[in-house]
């Protein structure tokens, strides 16, 4: 983890501004304060609760988020559909994995992600070297950094998978918010392990 306050917004841009590719809204993040929170993962269980910025279509391959059959990719499911992907995406993640099959240590880095509430984290860069952990059989430590922010697509283009599937869940009242974010469309429920959101609290435990 790096020094400093990892868990405020303007330490969040520090590290991760200049990796990040996908539409995030880094004037809105920064303008409402949205919460940052961190974990540890070191299992593959702790993979399996996050997903990727990658899509595939109906055909088996993988499509732009857009795309009306665009299913996002669950990063456990790498080494299944790894042939489906581009072909430099696959050549990017064999190359992360010949690196860390030569590691002495275990591998650790920083990611950035965007939580999904009960679906876990969408991943906003580092795809490739964690798409390469699923392949590698090496222990590792990874800190997360996950942003607590509306499921609104005007925020991240790719949360309109998300978005609308919340909007339309039973019982999210529409007022219900989260600590420095401007709107939220779920009320209090249990959320991935020790991430919850009750009411207007927001927690992670690490």
């Amino acid at each position: 983890m790096a020094s400093g306050q990892p868990n405020t917004p303007p330490a969040f841009a520090d590290a991760f501004r200049q990796g990040i590719r996908v539409g995030f809204k880094w004037d809105r993040f920064l303008a409402d304060n949205w919460p940052v929170r961190s974990a540890r993962l070191t299992t593959p269980d702790g993979l399996r609760q996050c997903l990727l910025p990658w899509y595939l279509g109906g055909s088996g391959r993988e499509v732009a988020y857009n795309e009306p059959d665009a299913k996002p990719l669950r990063l456990s499911s790498i080494p299944q559909v790894l042939d489906s992907l581009k072909a430099d995406r696959q050549a990017r993640i064999q190359r992360f994995v010949a690196q860390f099959k030569l590691a002495t240590a275990p591998v650790e880095f920083s990611v950035p992600a965007y939580s999904l509430a009960s679906d876990g984290y969408l991943v906003l860069d580092g795809n490739h070297r964690l798409s390469a952990l699923t392949l590698s059989s090496v222990p590792f430590a990874i800190s997360l950094w996950s942003v607590c922010g509306p499921l609104e697509d005007d925020c991240l283009p790719d949360l309109v998978h998300w978005s609308k599937s919340q909007s339309a869940q039973p019982g999210s009242p529409a007022g219900a918010r989260r600590p420095g974010v401007r709107s939220f469309g779920i009320g209090g429920f249990r959320i991935i392990q020790a991430f919850q959101v009750e009411g207007a609290k927001c927690t992670l435990d690490t």
